[in-house]
């Protein structure tokens, strides 16, 4: 039986979800799903949604590049907890927003084996980064997590004291714009306490590396690109 399906760029679209829905319906053990970029919209969730509630066998979800938006994320949210062996869980653009991600947030904290979670290219804003910080305390077994370009910035702040604290988080991405908004904080307050870290991901960026190898001298496996 088939254990993955790549179905990445294929522009399925609406008219394509009813028939892919019922291809879904028939592999029950499917682990890995990759609808990257396929034109899919909130119709197109909700055709799809009975069978990927069927899909408990999940282990990797891949929806970059499709759009959820407010109209599809609360289709998302009664998938989700059909889904509770996911590990990897990728919605980078698609079009969520803060009261979005607040909506999926009950759902997201129902995933006990998350290990890794891209939101990056969503326009979460300032309150996005409140609502961000009472769901990681819930996911335990998360390693991976992609905030690039979430325009979080201003009110990164608030998600410290719940990466301080994080037990297992491995890998974290953000871009140019969280670096500047830690100017009144050192960068030592932030990542010296995240013990596990291995790579941490800054694109985009004019590093101060002096200022930065002072920051990561306790974490000597880290690899910072």
């Amino acid at each position: 039986m088939l254990r993955k399906l790549d179905l990445e760029n294929n522009q399925i679209g609406p008219h394509g979800a009813a028939a892919l829905a019922q291809i879904l319906l028939r592999l029950h053990i499917l682990e890995i799903l990759n609808l990257r970029r396929n034109n899919l919209d909130p119709p197109s969730l909700r055709l799809l949604s009975t069978s990927l509630k069927h899909l408990s066998m999940l282990k990797e979800f891949n929806f970059d590049g499709n759009e959820i938006s407010s109209m599809g994320v609360d289709i998302l949210a009664q998938i989700l907890p059909h889904l509770s062996k996911l590990e990897t869980f990728r919605l980078s653009y698609t079009k969520l927003d803060a009261p979005a991600l607040d909506d999926l947030s009950e759902s997201l904290k129902k995933l006990p084996n998350l290990k890794k979670l891209a939101l990056n290219a969503n326009k979460f804003d300032a309150s996005g980064a409140l609502i961000l910080a009472k769901i990681l305390p819930h996911l335990k077994t998360l390693q991976q997590l992609n905030l690039l370009d979430t325009d979080i910035d201003s009110a990164f702040q608030h998600l410290f004291d719940p990466l301080k604290t994080h037990p297992s988080l491995t890998q974290l991405t953000f871009g140019d714009k969280i670096v500047m908004s830690l100017a009144s904080l050192t960068l030592e307050q932030v990542f010296l306490h995240l013990n596990n870290l291995k790579l941490l991901s800054l694109p985009y960026i004019e590093l101060d590396l002096e200022r930065l190898s002072k920051s990561f001298n306790g974490h000597r496996k880290l690899i910072v690109v």
